[in-house]
């Protein structure tokens, strides 16, 4: 599977699109249960991609869609564990900060209650702005950072600026065969 471990190194190089075309030849040839994750794995790229374009309606669809596949293998340890981990928690932060992006502006935050006026807030997720950049931090850690006014007066007043880890695609194909054994 040097296609697998080609797709690997391209999600880790952050460069979703090729990966998602990787993966995608693989995914078409791929038997139960590897075909779903090899899904849920090209849909998280899919996802970042459309983070990288400033879709980030499309990016929560992807990577809801994506971990959907991936959950319904009921892992409990292992590299593709952590890669679904990772790829919650980084949907969990996308997720609450379209919600800030949606509730505040320069002076007051709105609170989001769940309810319909709060979801009209969400609008159009911010489509087209820069919210997110990927950077390399100070620990050697990839990161997802959330850019927006209020996070650059918050970090100018010497708060953190929000952002959550990159996961890092660590499966390899043996990771893959190992869950027809199950």
């Amino acid at each position: 599977m040097k296609v697998f471990d080609d797709g690997r190194q391209l999600f880790n190089q952050r460069e979703f699109y090729k990966c998602h075309d990787v993966l995608e030849e693989l995914w078409h040839v791929s038997p139960e249960p590897q075909r779903s994750v090899l899904h849920g794995i090209l849909q998280c790229a899919v996802g970042l991609y459309h983070l990288q374009n400033q879709n980030h309606r499309g990016a929560l669809i992807q990577f809801g869609e994506g971990l959907h596949k991936l959950r319904r293998q009921q892992l409990r340890d292992g590299p593709l564990f952590d890669f679904e981990q990772g790829m919650s928690a980084l949907l969990e932060f996308v997720y609450n900060t379209q919600i800030e992006h949606a509730a505040c502006d320069e002076e007051t935050c709105a609170p989001m209650t769940g309810d319909d006026e709060s979801y009209r807030l969400l609008g159009n997720f911010g489509a087209g702005q820069p919210m997110y950049t990927i950077e390399e931090g100070r620990d050697g850690c990839i990161y997802l950072h959330f850019n927006s006014a209020r996070q650059e007066k918050l970090v100018a007043q010497g708060f953190e600026q929000q952002r959550v880890v990159l996961p890092v695609l660590e499966v390899t194909e043996a990771d893959l065969l190992e869950l027809s054994c199950r």
